[in-house]
C-alpha cells in the first residue's frame, strides 16, 4: 500500500504544478496507474482484477490508411483542354 501511495503522489505531482483544484486530477491519476503495466509480472492492476485488456478511448478509432484512399489525380494538377 506504501508503494502504491508513494505512486499516486508522484503522479498527482506530476499532472499538477500549483493548481488548486487537486481532486480533477486523482481520476486520471488511478487509471494511469491502474492500466499501466507492471515490468515484473507483465500485467496491469485492470487485467489482473478484470481479466481482460482496458479498453482507451483512443482505442475506438482506426487509424487512417493513406493508401487505401488514393487516388489517381492526389497531387497532381488537373490538366486543363
Amino acid at each position: 500500500m506504501e508503494r502504491f501511495n508513494k505512486s499516486l503522489c508522484n503522479l498527482l505531482a506530476k499532472l499538477v504544478e500549483e493548481s488548486v483544484e487537486l481532486d480533477i486530477f486523482v481520476k486520471p491519476a488511478l487509471w494511469a496507474h491502474r492500466t499501466s503495466i507492471n515490468s515484473f509480472i507483465q500485467l496491469s492492476p485492470f487485467m489482473i482484477v478484470y481479466d481482460i485488456q482496458p479498453q482507451f478511448p483512443a482505442d475506438q478509432f482506426q487509424p487512417q490508411n493513406l493508401w487505401n484512399c488514393y487516388d489517381a489525380n492526389c497531387g497532381r494538377i488537373a490538366k486543363t483542354a
